[in-house]
């Protein structure tokens, strides 16, 4: 048995089918959990992620790819840490943290438990997450407190109206809805939307934003796994500080939403915040269908659309939330 409950099992029958594993050592002592799959091929993971999957199927007449998006959207992220562990590779801490988790699950004795809570937890949707959950930062939680406006320095007649943005062809328009005056502009290249308390790279990633408010050269592209994979490391994949900070996300859908400016179009976006944007670029987002597909945004007019994101490669806007450096800072993964 690897990582605090992870099965893998191969059964010769026709998919899909639903597996219960009892029994089995961890650490050299009897597993009193239960672990649950729903497994949609012959090979199959058999986790206490999994397991979670199952118990929302259960207790609530979800399907599984709803089960497993609710709890992906839940978590801020559209994997099985339990099984990324067991394979030897790295989750986040300030995603997933497996000390917690570890203590929480009590060898299977406190399994129960655990997964009964996440499942409370995703469907009630209350905040703040118990701790015992090991999920430190979870999207719908990670907003800090309302706090006020930064003081703008500048005088009256250099601020922009409250309502104004600017349009790629220079155009400003009012009645934005993504005004100028929501936004905090800071030296390393990011931007501050007051309205949401999200930190976002005025860039895309891979340009060049030394000369901010302009944005050379081209985007990387990548499919969504190998994104995921790149942000395990921080944004330049060796963990060091991007942008003022090491802890960069992709945004979900409603996320990137927040960014679409109606008054403009092609591309739909304020170009005062986010200069140099291509309309025919398209953006990763982490919300899944819970399946093979991501939604993606176009950048030329805003709509969200359903890709693969296994082959598709796209370019992507990173998003902090203020205080995440602090709060992740929580030293390396626990291994066993």
């Amino acid at each position: 048995m690897g990582f605090d409950g992870h099965f893998s099992v191969w059964v010769a029958g026709e998919p899909p089918y639903r597996v219960t594993v009892s029994g089995g050592t961890l650490g050299g002592a009897p597993y009193p959990g239960v672990l649950e799959a729903w497994c949609e091929s012959t090979a199959c993971d058999v986790t206490p992620w999994t397991t979670v999957v199952v118990g929302l199927m259960d207790a609530y007449g979800f399907n599984a790819g709803d089960a497993r998006a609710m709890l992906a959207a839940a978590a801020g992220f559209d994997y099985d840490p339990f099984v990324r562990l067991a394979q030897g590779g790295s989750v986040p801490t300030h995603a997933f943290d497996p000390s917690i988790v570890r203590q929480a699950l009590d060898n299977g004795a406190g399994l129960s438990a655990w997964v009964n809570g996440l499942i409370a937890w995703i469907v009630a949707g209350a905040c703040p997450i118990p701790a015992n959950l090991g999920l430190p930062y979870p999207p719908r939680c990670g907003d800090p407190p309302a706090q006020a406006p930064p003081v703008d320095a500048r005088p009256p007649e250099a601020r922009p109206a409250a309502d104004e943005a600017t349009c790629a062809d220079g155009t400003v328009v009012s009645g934005a809805t993504t005004p100028t005056a929501e936004f905090e502009l800071h030296r390393d290249g990011s931007a501050t939307h007051t309205r949401t308390g999200l930190i976002w790279d005025r860039c895309l990633l891979g340009q060049a934003s030394s000369d901010v408010p302009k944005c050379s050269g081209e985007p990387l592209l990548f499919t969504l796994p190998e994104l995921q994979n790149l942000l395990l490391g921080g944004p330049s994949g060796d963990g060091k500080s991007y942008r003022g900070a090491r802890y960069w996300q992709i945004p979900t859908r409603d996320q990137l939403a927040t960014l679409v400016e109606r008054r403009c179009s092609m591309p739909a976006v304020n170009a005062a915040v986010f200069p140099d944007a291509s309309p025919s670029q398209m953006l990763w987002t982490s919300s899944t269908d819970g399946f093979k597909a991501a939604w993606s945004q176009s950048v030329g007019t805003g709509e969200m659309i359903l890709v693969d994101q296994t082959t598709n490669k796209l370019a992507v806007r990173l998003v902090r939330r203020a205080g995440s450096e602090t709060a992740t800072r929580s030293g390396p993964d626990a291994k066993r």
